[in-house]
């Protein structure tokens, strides 16, 4: 009775184990997925805004990510591999980040930016459609969007 006993007992542990473990390793993968839906919704953004957009003042997908990756502590990595592979608005994202973040990359890659003749779609309140890409540049460099992260 006693061994039958230590043996449940066993038995319950292992199970415990390997609910536990498994529970882990099912809470990482969660988190990763999460990380990796976030970067690329921010990747592969379609508007680049700061604030909301349109009649209804809402923050569009791509910001409302944007936000939680930049609080991310691996946040810097992504967005510099984000400027490569982004399209137009994700690199803006990418760009505004790492002046946040104050990364080195950023004083490296802004330059080709302000010069840029490509087109970004950028929204501000009711004002969307496409907008240069050296005039998005020029704001991100001036320090004109960085004070609406203050509010985030």
């Amino acid at each position: 009775m006693i061994r039958e006993f230590w043996d449940f007992i066993r038995s319950a542990y292992l199970y415990l184990a390997v609910g536990v473990s498994l529970g882990v390793v099912i809470s990482l993968v969660c988190a990763w997925a999460h990380q990796s839906v976030l970067y690329d919704l921010v990747c592969h953004a379609k508007l680049f805004s700061v604030t909301g957009v349109y009649y209804n003042g809402e923050e569009t997908t791509a910001l409302r990510s944007y936000k939680k990756l930049l609080r991310q502590p691996n946040a810097a990595p992504k967005l510099r591999h984000m400027l490569d592979e982004g399209s137009p608005e994700g690199q803006m994202y990418a760009l505004l980040g790492l002046q946040i973040l104050g990364d080195s990359e950023y004083n490296r890659r802004i330059a080709s930016y302000l010069a840029s003749p490509a087109q970004v779609n950028w929204g501000q309140g009711c004002s969307v459609g496409p907008t240069p890409v050296r005039e998005v540049a020029t704001l991100i460099a001036t320090g004109r969007l960085a004070h609406f992260t203050t509010s985030w």
